[in-house]
């Protein structure tokens, strides 16, 4: 009895998804790259799927700093 409760809990801790606690760095631009994104940035159309795309990682990017921060 005592290998089938064994057995029980070992098959349902398999099935627990794990828990992940490392944040990846945030990738950190110079100024001046910094200048030529901004450039290329506002270069776009106001309605760019890129632009969203920009968004997005930004959005991401900030995720990532508060993730770092804890």
């Amino acid at each position: 009895m005592r290998v089938l409760a064994l057995a029980a809990v070992l098959l349902l801790a398999a099935c627990r998804t794990p828990v992940v606690t490392a944040c990846p760095p945030v990738p950190i631009y110079d100024p001046e790259f910094q200048g030529r994104l901004a450039d290329e940035i506002h270069a776009l159309p106001p309605d760019s799927a890129l632009g969203q795309a920009i968004i997005d990682y930004k959005r991401l990017r900030d995720q990532l700093r508060a993730c770092r921060a804890t």
